[in-house]
């Protein structure tokens, strides 16, 4: 999705909302960037911005429902976990590859 946004000019608007949708539903941060986007430069950078922390405080504003979440949809260290461990957050496309990796999740005891 961010390959296609950079690629044609859709930062703006709708799918731009929905990629930070994305970023804050999974926690994409900046190793993610570095590790899946390194050699796109534009995507790269339009997600970076995006992924930082900074940025993610930036989407959520000043309002006090957001205080000391670490995204809009993430409240704390613990759902960050669970989110990070989404089926799909760490597939990337590497010389026109799909490259993935499965997290394996344990069952809470």
């Amino acid at each position: 999705m961010t390959t296609v946004a950079a690629r044609e000019h859709w930062q703006h608007g709708n799918f731009a909302c929905q990629l930070e949708f994305l970023i804050d539903g999974v926690d994409i941060d900046e190793e993610w960037c570095d590790k899946f986007l390194a050699d796109l430069k534009n995507e790269h950078t339009w997600m970076l911005e995006r992924s930082t922390r900074q940025g993610k405080k930036q989407r959520m504003g000043s309002h006090p429902k957001y205080e000391g979440r670490i995204t809009t949809f993430i409240n704390n260290d613990e759902e960050s976990k669970s989110a990070r461990a989404v089926v799909g957050r760490d597939w990337g496309v590497a010389d026109g590859e799909l490259q993935f990796s499965i997290t394996q999740c344990k069952p809470d005891e």
